[in-house]
């Protein structure tokens, strides 16, 4: 999954704990379906934000931080293919 916020300011803790007990809760439903997942953002702050979020649901997959969609792309891409997916 690739999560494009470049342009949103940074969360605050609430939105951060939101987020990650949403991860947990999707990840209870429907284990394995998550690869990885690429978010981009701008600032420091933001990245800061990715790893408390990783903290806090502890993901059984990437949970990254990318200044570049193109970079985040070019992860997820090769994290599909690792694990067999076909790409168009």
């Amino acid at each position: 999954m690739l999560i494009d916020m470049a342009e949103h300011p940074p969360l605050g803790a609430a939105r951060r704990k939101a987020v990650a007990d949403r991860m947990t809760e999707d990840a209870e439903r429907v284990p394995g379906v998550m690869l990885g997942c690429a978010l981009v953002v701008q600032s420091a702050p933001s990245r800061g934000g990715v790893t408390a979020i990783n903290w806090i649901a502890q993901p059984k997959y990437r949970f990254i931080a990318f200044g570049d969609r193109q970079e985040a792309r070019n992860w997820l891409v090769q994290i599909l293919e690792h694990h067999g997916v076909a790409l168009r």
